[in-house]
C-alpha cells in the first residue's frame, strides 16, 4: 500500500503526536470494546506509527470481539513491514494463542519478539491481559524490571503476591521488596528459596502446591515463621531424593 505521509497526522514527529499515540495506546488496551474501536478508527484516518504495530498484531489474534480482530488485522496487513509479515508467517507458533503452559507461551513469544518491529514489553503485557499467560516471558527475558512485573502480580490490599503456575526455576529475590502476608508459589519448579527471602517479616501463608520445596527448606520456613500456614506439595517423596538402598 502506497502511503502519503503528509496526510497521516499520527506519523508526524512532534510532542503533540507523541501524546496522541500514548492516548491511542491507552484506548487499545482498554476493556471497553467501543474505546478500542475508536482507537482503530483514529489509526484508520491518522496512520499507524511503528509504536502501535505490536498492539495490532496482538489484537488481531487475541481480542475476544471478532470485529475488532478483523479491523486490527486489516490495519496490521496494511501498515506492518513486509519484513515483519514474512517473519511472523515463518516463526509464529499459534500454540501461544491457546496453550495454558507458561513455558510454551514463553518459547513462542521469544521467537517473535526478536524482530525489531515488535515491542517486547507491549507483547508480554497484552498477552497477559488477553490470555492470562506470559508472565514467565516477562520475567525470564528481563524485558521489564523484575520489580515492575511483580508489582502487577501483587495485591496491596490483601498483601498477596501470586506467582502461581509460572514454572519458575528460581524465586526472584525482588519478592522481598513487597509487604507480603500471603504468597502463592504453587506450580513452579524451584526446590529452595533464596537467602534474602527470610527478610520477609509478615508472612503468614504460603501455597506451594506442586512446587517441590525440599524438607530442609520447609524446616527453615517453620523456624523463621513458626505461625505460618503452609499448603503442602501433594507428593511427599519428591521433597528429597530417596536414599539409594545398598545391594545385599
Amino acid at each position: 500500500m502506497e502511503t502519503q505521509i503528509h496526510n497521516y497526522y499520527l506519523l508526524k514527529e512532534n510532542r503533540e503526536t507523541d501524546q496522541m499515540i500514548n492516548n491511542i495506546r491507552a484506548l487499545l488496551a482498554n476493556n471497553d470494546a467501543d474505546k478500542v474501536e475508536l482507537a482503530l478508527q483514529l489509526m484508520q484516518n491518522g496512520g499507524v506509527p511503528s509504536q502501535l504495530i505490536t498492539y495490532l498484531f496482538v489484537l488481531s489474534r487475541l481480542h475476544p470481539e471478532y470485529h475488532i480482530r478483523e479491523a486490527s488485522q486489516a490495519l496490521y496487513y496494511d501498515w506492518a513491514s513486509e519484513s515483519l509479515k514474512k517473519f511472523i508467517a515463518k516463526y509464529y507458533n499459534k500454540m501461544a494463542e491457546w496453550t495454558s503452559d507458561e513455558t510454551n507461551v514463553s518459547q513462542c513469544l521469544e521467537k517473535i519478539y526478536l524482530h525489531k518491529d515488535i515491542d517486547a514489553v507491549d507483547l508480554g503485557n497484552l498477552w497477559v491481559k488477553f490470555r492470562g499467560k506470559g508472565n514467565l516471558f516477562r520475567l525470564k527475558n528481563k524485558i521489564e524490571p523484575v520489580t515492575q512485573v511483580l508489582q502487577s502480580l501483587y495485591n496491596p490490599h490483601s498483601k498477596t503476591l501470586t506467582l502461581s503456575d509460572l514454572q519458575l526455576t528460581r524465586l526472584p529475590e525482588e519478592v522481598t521488596l513487597f509487604d507480603i502476608e500471603n504468597l502463592y508459589i504453587d506450580g513452579n519448579f524451584f526446590k529452595k528459596l533464596p537467602r534474602s527471602f527470610y527478610q520477609l517479616k509478615k508472612l503468614r501463608y504460603i501455597n506451594y502446591y506442586w512446587t517441590p520445596l525440599k524438607k530442609s527448606t520447609l524446616a527453615k520456613l517453620r523456624k523463621y515463621y513458626p505461625h505460618i500456614t503452609l499448603k503442602a506439595y501433594p507428593i511427599s517423596e519428591n521433597f528429597e531424593e530417596a536414599p539409594v538402598l545398598e545391594k545385599l
